[in-house]
């Protein structure tokens, strides 16, 4: 006879109040952010905090978990260990954790739970999963965000430094193999558009090499005022995918794209960034096809200094884009 499992139902909390209000309306767990070492950087919360939610929710009977899945850097360790120990004291019911370095630790006897992040349980495990990756060929997509990113990345001159902004060029990148000489730089344990464009021109600034930035069209408009900064300089060049919106959530299952959607999810809009990049001195450049796309991105790559930074807009269609990835994935499938 199989023995029956009850199913729990967690809930997300980005603080507190959030947290309150889950339980509130019946949440058997609620997982939330730690003051530290999370996969959301914008989503962290005191240790006063979480003993409050974690106080409140075992007046119910309540779980509380709290994410520490990132990947964690040698000189992290000893902090993290203390902050777990904290944890532990104010009562959390169990760690989400990815790398399972943290089992090495000195730990309290706290239960950890493996973020959905997390599955390198063996060296041979993501020694196959490198190995399939680089028998899957690469993908030769029509024009689109993803036919922009591989032309850049084929055509990057050596050592330079490649900032991928948001999570949809993260995506793309990876479908194409990158130079071992090519610095590739992105905002650690940060999902999201916040202060991507500045990250990056604050590198270049202090950087003696040419840098590159793919980055989407709200990642960028959210952070247009960083090209507002006297420090720009010439060896940076900006890479922006405006398909007129976030194409991300075309390609999430059971999400109704209509009506309220577009204005309020996916942020639809028909905004150039011309006119603001020739204000603050850039070379403008567009592409709406193959052919403009290629005849720009000489320009766009040259290893040569150049006077201006450069700004290159590539317009592209966001279901087409859509439709052209989902059916990339689903080729893999089948094969």
């Amino acid at each position: 006879m199989i023995k029956q499992r009850k199913i729990e139902l967690l809930a997300p909390a980005k603080n507190l109040e959030c947290g309150i209000e889950a339980i509130n309306h019946g949440a058997d767990a609620v997982y939330i952010g730690a003051p530290k070492f999370g996969a959301r950087a914008a989503a962290v919360n005191s240790l006063e905090d979480i003993e409050a939610l974690v106080q409140h929710a075992h007046l119910y009977h309540a779980r509380i978990y709290v994410t520490v899945n990132t990947i964690l850097k040698e000189e992290e360790l000893k902090e993290t260990e203390e902050m777990i120990h904290a944890l532990y004291r104010i009562g959390v019911d169990a760690l989400i954790v990815q790398d399972m370095g943290i089992t090495k630790l000195n730990l309290p006897p706290i239960p950890l739970h493996a973020s959905t992040q997390m599955d390198n349980r063996t060296p041979e495990y993501p020694r196959v999963w490198e190995n399939y990756c680089k028998i899957i060929p690469e993908p030769e997509f029509a024009y689109s965000e993803m036919s922009a990113v591989g032309t850049l990345l084929k055509a990057l001159p050596e050592s330079c430094a490649l900032h991928l902004a948001n999570s949809s060029v993260v995506r793309y990148a990876q479908l194409y193999s990158i130079p071992s000489t090519i610095e590739v730089c992105c905002n650690r344990g940060t999902n999201g558009i916040e202060g991507s464009l500045s990250t990056a021109v604050g590198y270049a600034a202090a950087s003696d090499k040419l840098n590159f930035i793919a980055i989407g069209d709200l990642s960028f408009f959210y952070d247009m005022n960083a090209l507002w900064n006297v420090n720009v300089r010439s060896n940076l060049r900006v890479l922006l995918l405006n398909n007129g919106g976030g194409e991300i959530f075309h390609t999430l299952p059971g999400l109704d794209m209509s009506g309220t959607s577009h204005k309020f999810i996916a942020a639809v809009h028909k905004t150039s960034a011309k006119g603001w990049a020739e204000e603050r001195g850039f070379l403008y450049l567009q592409a709406q096809n193959d052919e403009e796309l290629a005849e720009a991105m000489k320009t766009f790559t040259q290893p040569e200094a150049m006077e201006q930074p450069v700004l290159l807009e590539v317009f592209t269609n966001k279901n087409k884009d859509a439709r052209m990835l989902k059916n990339y994935y689903h080729q893999l499938k089948q094969k």
